[in-house]
């Protein structure tokens, strides 16, 4: 399994500094990163660290399937795309943006 460390040095310094659109698997440290309530936040802290430094405009992923939405905060649109719920079930429409 790939540490927050390993992720940081080998995936996320690898970001080009003028990054419009980041496309990940996984989300942003506190981000639409909720599953199931009883398991927290899954999200990467070292991904959320280098988006708030980038200060990436958009950030589009999946895997956590129980956060689907749009969040916006000062920098960054935070999309979780994700159009199956926890149980695997088609339950939500594609996201579409218009940038």
């Amino acid at each position: 399994m790939e540490t927050e460390e390993n992720l940081d040095r080998d995936h996320w310094s690898k970001i080009p500094k003028d990054t419009d659109i980041l496309l990940v698997h996984g989300p942003a440290y506190k981000h639409l990163d909720i599953g199931r309530p009883q398991h927290g936040n899954l999200g990467s802290k070292t991904l959320a660290k280098k988006i708030e430094k980038l200060r990436i405009p958009y950030v589009i992923h999946g895997h956590i399937h129980g956060s689907y939405g749009i969040e916006k905060t000062k920098d960054t649109t935070y999309i979780n795309c994700s159009i199956l719920n926890e149980d695997y079930q088609l339950v939500n429409e594609p996201i579409v943006i218009d940038v």
